[in-house]
């Protein structure tokens, strides 16, 4: 059986769709999983077992992506997404059993449907995975990505100048879409002045765009010695230094969740939205939140007003 799965864009919904791929694989182990997903999030693929194929996703989808999809003879299709065209390309599969969450008039080109409240997270893909009556082995995204020997050996050597066991992570940034995640800048530069352990490299991670807010945190440290890694790892060298690293320090981001799977130790800095829809799914992790009322009314005062924990 070939079956799609529609992947969404972020990587934090990624990692929340991998029971939903073990669980297919587990059920279906003869079937050939062929991901729909943007191309950055393709490298994280090489890190698990349950996908076969993978067609990288265009923006806008077109005729020619239309084509292309129903030319690949799906027999499933699944919609993890809601977007207008996650339906359209659903329809132009033509793959007989048409599986997503509804959203009318849209979830017309479906052949089964189940509702979703709230947003995308764990707890929808465990909704999913009841309705369609898979057998289950995973009920969140630990444990679920891993590397290979070459893998593994590959991104060792990028890192053998620094013993990660001995650094300490911190990932400032957030969506680029959901920016009132962020606590500010001074705090993230006092946290870093308070670590007084001279054996420790402090790295700072994060994607190309947030390099100047990266560089901004730096230079109000008083440690000059902190590393800003923005936009200079892949996404697999990213998932390598959080599944070592002695300690991940971020807000809530793709950054926690690809760190919560490895059970990465971290401090997780929730404000505006709430760890009980999002995670992180982690024994070894502590959220460090504050008054959500005020969060959900005026966004960073929070942040602004609530000092860098000890």
């Amino acid at each position: 059986m070939k079956i799609a799965i529609y992947q969404l864009n972020q990587l934090g919904d990624f990692l929340f769709s991998l029971p939903l791929l073990h669980s297919i694989k587990k059920n279906f182990p003869q079937s050939s999983v062929t991901l729909l997903l943007p191309t950055w999030l393709k490298p994280l693929t090489q890190l698990t077992p349950f996908v076969d194929n993978i067609i990288e996703r265009p923006k806008i989808g077109g005729v020619a992506f239309f084509r292309e999809i129903r030319d690949h003879n799906f027999d499933w299709w699944i919609s993890l997404s809601r977007s207008p065209q996650s339906y359209l390309s659903a329809k132009s599969s033509l793959a007989k059993r048409r599986t997503g969450f509804s959203s009318p008039p849209f979830s017309y080109f479906l052949t089964e449907s189940i509702k979703q409240s709230g947003p995308f997270n764990i707890n929808a893909v465990n909704s999913l995975c009841e309705f369609l009556e898979l057998e289950r082995e995973s009920y969140d995204y630990r444990g679920l990505l891993s590397f290979s020997d070459d893998l593994q050996k590959k991104e060792s050597d990028k890192w053998k100048d620094i013993d990660l066991h001995k650094t300490i992570t911190i990932a400032p940034g957030s969506s680029s879409r959901k920016t009132f995640k962020r606590r500010p800048k001074d705090q993230f530069a006092k946290l870093i002045d308070e670590f007084s352990e001279p054996d420790f490299t402090i790295l700072l991670t994060g994607s190309k765009e947030e390099y100047e807010l990266i560089e901004s945190i730096k230079n109000l440290t008083k440690r000059k010695t902190a590393v800003n890694l923005a936009g200079k790892l892949s996404l697999t060298q990213l998932a390598y230094l959080l599944s070592k690293t002695r300690l991940l320090i971020c807000n809530d981001s793709g950054a926690m969740h690809l760190a919560s799977v490895f059970e990465t130790p971290l401090i997780a800095l929730f404000g505006p939205t709430s760890p009980a829809r999002s995670g992180p799914y982690n024994k070894n992790a502590r959220v460090i939140i504050g008054d959500r009322r005020l969060c959900e009314q005026f966004h960073l005062e929070l942040f602004t007003k609530t000092s860098v924990p000890n």
